[in-house]
């Protein structure tokens, strides 16, 4: 039985913490990357979340998509968090689509801190504000 699956990469912790309070809101099975090794996931919706590091995702999250199939999964969402909240994971959507993912054209975007820049996040409402874009596809 597909279901939705919620798959991290945390380096600071922001992506953790997003999964994790879509997860318990929701009731939705979260995956951390780094500790995943299974490559076989069925789902209806797959929400890849990850923190942009100089203008990427972390390489685990490549590694992961690489053993994904996608004939498992019905959609796959983006969400990132980034010092701007703007940033977009260029390498990784031309990734999903060389592998024949269903990429949703919607992704979802927030302020994430790094050093000094985007100090107070994320904070609870960008975690609300994950939520409910994540309640508007599943």
């Amino acid at each position: 039985m597909k279901k939705n699956i919620i798959a991290y990469r945390s380096l600071t912790g922001h992506s953790k913490k997003i999964a994790n309070y879509i997860s318990k809101e929701l009731n939705i099975d979260v995956i951390q990357i780094d500790k995943y090794d299974n490559s076989i996931i069925e789902a209806n919706n797959l929400f890849i979340i990850g923190g942009i590091y100089a203008s990427s995702y972390h390489d685990d999250i490549y590694k992961f998509v690489e053993k994904l199939d996608f004939s498992k999964i019905d959609s796959v969402t983006l969400m990132t968090s980034s010092a701007t909240g703007k940033d977009s994971p260029l390498k990784i959507k031309e990734l999903l689509i060389e592998r024949k993912a269903n990429l949703n054209p919607i992704e979802f975007t927030c302020k994430g801190r790094f050093l000094l820049v985007s100090v107070n996040h994320p904070n609870q409402k960008d975690y609300e504000s994950a939520l409910e874009f994540v309640k508007k596809i599943i």
